[in-house]
């Protein structure tokens, strides 16, 4: 497992050294900002592995988990349209979670069921003409402007697709072969971001998520009730950094040269094109979240008069070299209730490691790619600051 870790890590150097990001559009007004800073404070993509502790006792550690939340934009004001329709965001939402375990009879296999948190549909709102009129905010670039205010409305179905019975036949515990977990929420939130001197940008959330039931096809499973907790308040704390030098690297390029015995043959060749400065940024998030109202089944593993386990809290540190298209790094500490659908009943603490992934990649204030070499010491989409 060493190894196998060791060259992985070694390829995705290779990767961050060798990919390129094309160069960005010019953001220089506000709503261009806002955008951005929506991509910085998005839920993390990532695939990791680490220890886990289910319930008091260590468990097999998973081959992986994988995350996805992944918003995808529908419809967002243009430029060219009235300033309160270039602050509006409609996005399709996908959130999926597998994981897999490594075990000692099975080589692998997956935790079933499967978290779905599908279809769900978001709608974001830039709140900073509540301060300053909206005509004023709309003329100026995003360099007059630290702080950004958001609403955002998210809603979605959130179920295991499974049919099974919720209870296994003790009728203590939950079915964690197909058993069926159904439901729905809504949460408003309100989101605060700032960007620093150096760059930085510092974000605090916090959001309020409601389950309900709609009709028989969407449901609340009966087993949920007064168990899994239809009312939750979170706290999210974030701060990435801006571009920060870490580390020099060397660019190599592959030009082709006749040989001096053959001239009519041609060979490929290797030279050094010089040492650069490699550039990243790094993610501090910090999670808190706190079940509020009747939750009298949960299952404690004692008595049902036993304290019930409400709150949660996930710290997570991330690396982002700032040539790599899409691609990271993080480590991540998690304890509370298993998020993993009908297994919320579990009690987990988790460490886990491994890579992020953004299909929209922030891209911190003042970065500048060369769109055209004007050396040859220099290639396309470096970065410069």
């Amino acid at each position: 497992m060493k190894r196998i870790l060791l060259t992985v890590f070694i390829i995705f150097q290779f990767i961050c050294l060798k990919s390129q990001v094309k160069p960005p559009d010019a953001r220089v007004g506000v709503f261009s900002e806002w955008r951005n800073i929506q991509q910085a404070n998005k839920e993390l993509n990532y695939i990791g592995i680490g220890p886990w502790r289910i319930n008091g006792k260590g468990e097999v550690p998973p081959l992986f988990e994988a995350q996805i939340r992944q918003p995808f934009l529908l419809m967002r004001g243009r430029d060219n349209q009235r300033p309160w329709r270039r602050s509006l965001a409609f996005s399709f939402n996908l959130g999926l979670n597998l994981r897999m375990y490594q075990g000692s009879e099975n080589k692998s296999y997956p935790v079933r069921p499967i978290n779905f948190m599908a279809p769900g549909f978001s709608v974001d709102y830039l709140l900073n003409h509540l301060f300053r009129s909206m005509k004023s905010i709309a003329l100026e670039d995003s360099s007059h402007i630290k702080n950004f205010f958001t609403a955002q409305i998210y809603l979605s179905h959130y179920s295991n697709g499974q049919s099974g019975s919720f209870y296994s036949q003790d009728s203590l515990t939950s079915n964690k072969v197909d058993g069926n977990f159904s439901t729905n929420f809504i949460q408003p939130q309100l989101t605060w971001s700032r960007y620093l001197e150096n760059s930085g940008l510092v974000s605090a959330a916090i959001n309020w998520r409601h389950d309900f039931g709609i009709g028989d096809a969407l449901g609340i499973e009966e087993g949920l009730r007064n168990s899994y907790g239809f009312n939750r308040l979170n706290l999210i704390l974030q701060y990435k950094t801006g571009n920060v030098s870490f580390g020099r690297y060397r660019y190599q390029e592959a030009y082709y040269k006749k040989t001096k015995a053959d001239t009519s043959k041609v060979v490929t060749q290797v030279r050094n094109m010089g040492r650069y400065t490699r550039y990243v940024s790094w993610l501090f998030r910090a999670e808190f979240g706190e079940i509020i109202g009747n939750v009298d089944n949960y299952p404690t593993f004692r008595n049902r008069s036993s304290e019930k386990l409400r709150g949660s809290i996930r710290f997570t540190a991330g690396y982002y070299p700032a040539n790599a298209r899409t691609l990271g790094l993080f480590a991540q500490v998690y304890y509370g209730r298993d998020y993993y659908n009908i297994r919320y009943t579990d009690k987990l603490l988790n460490i886990k490691a491994g890579f992020l992934f953004d299909l929209d990649k922030h891209i911190p204030p003042n970065t500048k790619y060369i769109a055209v070499p004007k050396a040859r010491t220099i290639h396309a989409g470096d970065l410069q600051l």
